[in-house]
Protein backbone atom coordinates (compact mmCIF):
# COMPACT_ATOMS: atom_id res chain seq x y z
CA UNK A 1 0.00 0.00 0.00
CA UNK A 2 1.18 3.47 -0.87
CA UNK A 3 2.02 5.74 2.45
CA UNK A 4 -0.63 8.11 3.65
CA UNK A 5 0.00 11.42 3.07
CA UNK A 6 -0.44 13.57 6.37
CA UNK A 7 -4.07 15.12 7.41
CA UNK A 8 -4.39 18.37 6.37
CA UNK A 9 -6.33 20.17 9.45
CA UNK A 10 -9.46 21.78 8.12
CA UNK A 11 -9.75 25.63 8.54
CA UNK A 12 -12.55 27.03 10.51
CA UNK A 13 -11.43 25.07 13.94
CA UNK A 14 -11.25 26.55 16.76
CA UNK A 15 -7.23 26.08 18.03
CA UNK A 16 -6.56 28.60 20.81
CA UNK A 17 -6.91 32.26 20.62
CA UNK A 18 -7.05 32.65 16.72
CA UNK A 19 -9.40 31.17 14.09
CA UNK A 20 -8.70 30.61 10.58
CA UNK A 21 -11.73 31.16 8.31
CA UNK A 22 -11.59 30.58 4.51
CA UNK A 23 -13.08 33.71 2.48
CA UNK A 24 -13.41 34.41 -0.83
CA UNK A 25 -10.81 36.58 -0.62
CA UNK A 26 -8.74 34.22 0.92
CA UNK A 27 -8.03 33.54 5.12
CA UNK A 28 -8.53 36.04 7.82
CA UNK A 29 -7.33 35.84 11.17
CA UNK A 30 -10.17 35.71 13.74
CA UNK A 31 -10.10 36.83 17.52
CA UNK A 32 -12.13 34.18 19.63
CA UNK A 33 -13.62 36.06 22.37
CA UNK A 34 -15.51 33.32 23.81
CA UNK A 35 -16.00 29.82 23.52
CA UNK A 36 -17.84 27.72 26.49
CA UNK A 37 -19.22 24.38 26.12
CA UNK A 38 -21.36 23.46 29.42
CA UNK A 39 -21.99 19.89 30.37
CA UNK A 40 -25.72 19.79 29.85
CA UNK A 41 -25.14 19.98 26.03
CA UNK A 42 -25.36 24.19 25.90
CA UNK A 43 -23.27 26.33 24.62
CA UNK A 44 -21.70 30.24 23.23
CA UNK A 45 -18.88 31.07 21.06
CA UNK A 46 -18.55 34.40 18.98
CA UNK A 47 -15.40 36.22 17.27
CA UNK A 48 -15.29 38.85 15.28
CA UNK A 49 -12.20 39.03 11.76
CA UNK A 50 -9.97 41.44 11.08
CA UNK A 51 -12.11 42.46 7.86
CA UNK A 52 -15.04 43.04 10.45
CA UNK A 53 -17.08 39.83 10.08
CA UNK A 54 -18.78 39.14 13.16
CA UNK A 55 -20.57 35.87 14.60
CA UNK A 56 -21.79 35.07 17.77
CA UNK A 57 -23.61 31.86 18.45
CA UNK A 58 -25.43 30.14 21.79
CA UNK A 59 -27.27 26.94 21.95
CA UNK A 60 -28.86 25.10 24.74
CA UNK A 61 -31.12 21.36 24.52
CA UNK A 62 -34.65 22.21 24.29
CA UNK A 63 -37.12 21.64 26.83
CA UNK A 64 -39.71 20.20 24.31
CA UNK A 65 -39.87 16.35 23.90
CA UNK A 66 -37.81 16.41 20.84
CA UNK A 67 -34.31 15.94 22.36
CA UNK A 68 -33.09 19.31 19.53
CA UNK A 69 -30.79 22.33 20.87
CA UNK A 70 -32.01 25.21 20.06
CA UNK A 71 -29.57 27.56 18.57
CA UNK A 72 -29.64 31.38 18.58
CA UNK A 73 -27.05 33.78 17.05
CA UNK A 74 -26.29 36.44 14.17
CA UNK A 75 -23.69 36.94 12.07
CA UNK A 76 -22.76 40.31 10.08
CA UNK A 77 -20.25 41.16 7.31
CA UNK A 78 -19.62 43.87 4.65
CA UNK A 79 -20.46 42.93 1.17
CA UNK A 80 -18.57 43.20 -2.17
CA UNK A 81 -21.56 46.37 -2.43
CA UNK A 82 -20.18 48.40 0.70
CA UNK A 83 -23.57 47.63 2.70
CA UNK A 84 -23.47 45.83 6.30
CA UNK A 85 -25.87 42.60 5.73
CA UNK A 86 -26.84 41.44 9.11
CA UNK A 87 -28.41 38.09 9.82
CA UNK A 88 -30.06 36.91 13.11
CA UNK A 89 -31.33 33.03 13.12
CA UNK A 90 -33.58 30.76 15.37
CA UNK A 91 -32.35 26.78 14.80
CA UNK A 92 -34.83 24.44 16.59
CA UNK A 93 -37.14 21.94 15.87
CA UNK A 94 -39.19 23.45 13.63
CA UNK A 95 -36.30 24.78 11.50
CA UNK A 96 -33.99 27.28 10.75
CA UNK A 97 -35.63 30.58 10.55
CA UNK A 98 -32.93 33.23 9.39
CA UNK A 99 -33.58 37.12 10.10
CA UNK A 100 -32.28 40.15 7.91
CA UNK A 101 -33.24 43.00 5.84
CA UNK A 102 -31.48 41.51 2.87
CA UNK A 103 -33.43 38.23 2.82
CA UNK A 104 -35.98 38.03 0.08
CA UNK A 105 -39.60 38.65 1.08
CA UNK A 106 -40.76 35.04 -0.68
CA UNK A 107 -38.29 33.43 2.00
CA UNK A 108 -39.80 35.40 4.45
CA UNK A 109 -43.47 34.48 4.00
CA UNK A 110 -42.06 30.69 3.71
CA UNK A 111 -40.77 31.05 6.99
CA UNK A 112 -44.14 32.83 8.50
CA UNK A 113 -46.40 29.60 7.08
CA UNK A 114 -43.48 27.44 8.57
CA UNK A 115 -44.16 28.88 11.91
CA UNK A 116 -47.38 28.81 11.44
CA UNK A 117 -47.53 24.76 10.42
CA UNK A 118 -45.55 24.39 13.31
CA UNK A 119 -47.92 26.07 15.84
CA UNK A 120 -51.02 24.25 14.26
CA UNK A 121 -48.61 20.97 14.37
CA UNK A 122 -48.15 21.55 18.06
CA UNK A 123 -51.54 22.80 18.83
CA UNK A 124 -52.43 19.28 17.42
CA UNK A 125 -50.12 17.35 19.45
CA UNK A 126 -51.32 19.07 22.45
CA UNK A 127 -55.41 18.10 21.74
CA UNK A 128 -54.00 14.65 20.95
CA UNK A 129 -52.17 14.31 24.35
CA UNK A 130 -55.42 16.09 26.33
CA UNK A 131 -57.52 13.55 24.59
CA UNK A 132 -55.05 11.06 24.96
CA UNK A 133 -55.43 11.65 28.86
CA UNK A 134 -59.33 11.67 28.76
CA UNK A 135 -59.05 7.99 27.36
CA UNK A 136 -57.52 7.21 30.51
CA UNK A 137 -59.34 8.99 32.70
CA UNK A 138 -62.54 7.44 31.27
CA UNK A 139 -61.22 4.05 31.50
CA UNK A 140 -59.91 4.46 35.00
CA UNK A 141 -63.30 5.64 36.02
CA UNK A 142 -64.72 2.57 34.03
CA UNK A 143 -62.46 0.50 35.75
CA UNK A 144 -63.49 1.94 39.05
CA UNK A 145 -67.27 1.52 38.52
CA UNK A 146 -66.68 -1.79 37.72
CA UNK A 147 -64.86 -2.27 40.65
CA UNK A 148 -67.67 -0.67 42.78
CA UNK A 149 -70.20 -2.87 41.05
CA UNK A 150 -68.17 -6.10 41.82
CA UNK A 151 -68.50 -4.71 45.46
CA UNK A 152 -72.17 -4.55 45.27
CA UNK A 153 -72.58 -7.60 43.27
CA UNK A 154 -70.50 -9.21 46.58
CA UNK A 155 -72.23 -7.07 49.17
CA UNK A 156 -75.53 -8.79 47.46
CA UNK A 157 -74.19 -12.11 47.26
CA UNK A 158 -73.63 -11.53 51.05
CA UNK A 159 -77.04 -10.39 51.78
CA UNK A 160 -78.48 -13.16 50.05
CA UNK A 161 -76.40 -15.51 52.27
CA UNK A 162 -77.22 -14.04 55.65
CA UNK A 163 -80.78 -14.32 54.34
CA UNK A 164 -80.70 -17.74 53.35
CA UNK A 165 -78.68 -18.68 56.68
CA UNK A 166 -81.67 -16.76 58.80
CA UNK A 167 -84.56 -18.55 56.35
CA UNK A 168 -82.33 -22.10 57.65
CA UNK A 169 -82.40 -20.71 61.12
CA UNK A 170 -85.94 -19.94 61.25
CA UNK A 171 -87.03 -22.98 59.44
CA UNK A 172 -85.03 -25.16 61.95
CA UNK A 173 -86.60 -23.18 64.55
CA UNK A 174 -90.31 -23.33 63.37
CA UNK A 175 -89.56 -27.29 62.82
CA UNK A 176 -88.52 -27.59 66.18
CA UNK A 177 -91.56 -25.93 67.17
CA UNK A 178 -94.05 -28.03 64.72
CA UNK A 179 -91.96 -31.48 66.74
CA UNK A 180 -92.47 -29.51 69.99
CA UNK A 181 -96.38 -29.08 69.11
CA UNK A 182 -96.52 -32.62 67.94
CA UNK A 183 -95.46 -33.99 71.25
CA UNK A 184 -97.67 -31.76 73.15
CA UNK A 185 -100.66 -33.17 71.36
CA UNK A 186 -99.71 -36.88 71.88
CA UNK A 187 -99.08 -35.67 75.40
CA UNK A 188 -102.50 -34.41 76.01
CA UNK A 189 -104.40 -37.29 73.99
CA UNK A 190 -102.69 -39.94 76.51
CA UNK A 191 -102.06 -38.77 80.04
Amino acid sequence: TAPRAPARRPQGVVRGPQQFTALAGGNRAALVHNSKIQRDGSYAFNYETTDGQRRQESGQPSSSSAGSIVQTGSWSYTGSDGKLYEVQFIADEFGFRPVGDHIHPAHQQAQRQARLLAGQRQVRTQRAEQLSTRAQEGRTREQELRSRGQEVRTRGQEGRIRQQETRGKVDAMRAQQDRQQQRNRRESRFP
